[in-house]
């Protein structure tokens, strides 16, 4: 016995702990302990002393257990009918609650919470002003900091860490050596392996995995984000889109449809890849310019200046489609060739070595 709370050897339960059964003892306070707790309340179930500090204002209340060799300190709360057990510790002023458990070698601190269906254990940490609720999970060595809130169904596994103001909710899955920092993972988004997620979201059936790194902007529906392929700055990766390689999308772009942005390719400036297309090699899209259709620009071509190439057209080589030009049906626009000032080509054209094509030419349109 000690000085803050006794185990009543006549209010006992069993449960079991894998092979074991053991007896717990519902506890009664022998003082006042804080504000909340007077003498000769009840408490919960400890399986001993060892369970629940002797000093401090830590407590075990309602039907909440405690077992095995879990222990609870600080001022934390272990309350309801929740259940900490193998060698868990909640401890400075955590908080759990509802029909949670916290187990294995699970740490739980700072003013962390753990409430509804939630489990959280392995090696698994929560700190700071992190709540994790509903019946998310969070196991192995994973980490979660901050003020982020992890909920519904989510997972967060293997070693990743969460941080800050970032939430995973719905059926979002976060594994593999993952960090997010204030990002937002919702419906059935993965990320995993090593990538990195600082302030965007991922949303839908989305995934970004491999060393992407997404930043400041939003993956959704089906879209996937892979290899170290980057997207930042109000960036936008929907539908069935891929962007993957080295390949960089940010400022405000749009990778949309079944398009696809690999190699070192660069798209930027509120420029959109949708429907087929594709911009690979090391291409560059920017200045608010569109690849549509099955079109496609490669090698070190740029399209810029809100230009737009559509349908079946190729832009390759060192090619340069810039000042409000348009390029559509089957045109091959390569080597040297400039196409610019508003020039409209279209059909069967070929546009090849130095050759320029201007929309202030007398017959600007092929």
């Amino acid at each position: 016995m000690n000085g803050k709370y006794e185990l009543l050897m006549d209010d006992t339960i069993q449960v079991q702990d894998g092979p074991q059964t053991r007896t717990l003892y519902r506890i009664r306070a022998l003082a006042d302990i804080g504000d909340e707790v007077m003498a000769d309340d009840l408490g919960g179930y400890v399986e001993g002393e060892w369970n629940l500090a002797a000093e401090g204002l830590a407590w075990v209340a309602d039907e909440a257990r405690v077992y095995g060799q879990a222990q609870v300190f600080g001022e934390a709360l272990v309350a309801d009918r929740a259940r900490v057990y193998g060698d868990a510790v909640v401890a400075v002023r955590a908080w759990i609650h509802d029909e949670a458990e916290v187990f294995g070698s699970a740490r739980i601190s700072g003013e962390g919470m753990v409430s509804g269906n939630a489990k959280v254990y392995g090696s698994a940490e929560v700190s700071m002003r992190a709540a994790i609720g509903g019946n998310a999970e969070v196991f192995d060595n994973a980490v979660v900091f901050g003020t982020s809130e992890i909920g519904g169904n989510a997972r967060i596994y293997g070693h990743a860490q969460v941080h800050q103001e970032s939430s995973v909710i719905g059926n979002g899955h976060v594994y593999g050596s993952t960090e997010l920092w204030a990002g937002h993972v919702s419906g059935f988004g993965r990320i995993y392996g090593s990538a990195v997620l600082v302030g965007g979201s991922i949303s839908g059936s989305a995934t970004v995995y491999g060393n992407a790194r997404i930043q400041h902007a939003a993956v959704s529906e089906g879209a996937a984000v892979y290899d170290s392929a980057k997207v930042s700055a109000q960036a936008v990766v929907s539908g069935s889109a891929r962007v993957f390689g080295d390949a960089e999308v940010s400022d405000g772009a749009e990778i949309a449809g079944f398009a696809r942005v690999f190699d070192c390719a660069e798209v930027s400036g509120a420029s959109h890849v949708l429907d087929r297309a594709w911009v690979y090699g090391n291409a560059s899209v920017r200045d608010g310019s569109s690849v549509q259709g099955i079109a496609k620009v490669y090698d070190r071509a740029q399209v810029i200046g809100a230009s737009t190439v559509n349908n079946d057209a190729e832009i390759y080589g060192k090619a340069i489609v810039s000042g409000g030009s348009i390029v559509m049906d089957n045109p091959r626009i390569f080597g040297n060739a400039v196409v610019t000032d508003g020039a409209r080509i279209d059909g069967d054209v070929l546009i090849a070595g130095d050759e320029r094509v201007s929309g202030k030419e007398s017959s600007p349109t092929y």
